[in-house]
């Protein structure tokens, strides 16, 4: 016969511990640490509709001042353009870059250079055709805003988000 393994009288110390009363003070005690720290600490700010209604009074109230336009002229130049059957070509351009603000002149003096080359580069891929037609003069114009503007969004010292230049006017076109 086997002795029966003797039955331990007292309960163990883990099963003897109330687990419910326990949970309900660390619940108790977080939900005051989060109370405490929501209410005292953290400072959050006072958005009321009057407030607010305020706000855009004063803002709709100070004068802005529009942006004037400034006019920059570039000087007369002579660009090669793609040879077709062996025949040089060459377009004679003057031209003036009109940005919507005139204090932002000092932008394009900086890149004027770069505006120059990749005006060099664009004339120089097309042919007599496409700049002896209205159209082609346009996409020309078109063409210069869009790069010009991308080089100044590249090469802001002070970060940009949308371009400067507004429009080009060809004050002197030849086509030979």
């Amino acid at each position: 016969m086997a002795n029966p393994s003797p039955v331990n009288s007292q309960p163990s110390t883990l099963s003897s511990v109330p687990f419910a009363p326990i949970l309900n003070t660390i619940g108790l005690i977080f939900a005051l640490g989060f109370l405490y720290y929501t209410k005292f600490i953290v400072k959050h700010a006072k958005i009321t509709e009057m407030g607010e209604r305020q706000r855009l009074v004063e803002l709709q109230a100070r004068p802005t001042q529009p942006a004037v336009p400034a006019f920059i002229p570039f000087e007369s130049m002579t660009l090669n353009m793609k040879q077709l059957q062996g025949k040089p070509h060459y377009l004679t351009l003057k031209f003036t870059l009109e940005i919507h603000d005139q204090n932002k002149q000092d932008m394009i003096q900086e890149i004027r250079s770069l505006i120059l080359d990749q005006l060099i580069a664009t004339v120089g891929r097309k042919e007599f055709y496409e700049l002896t037609t209205i159209q082609g003069r346009y996409i020309l114009r078109s063409q210069m805003i869009d790069f010009t503007n991308e080089l100044i969004i590249s090469h802001a010292i002070k970060p940009i988000k949308e371009g400067l230049v507004t429009n080009v006017y060809f004050t002197d076109i030849i086509v030979q």
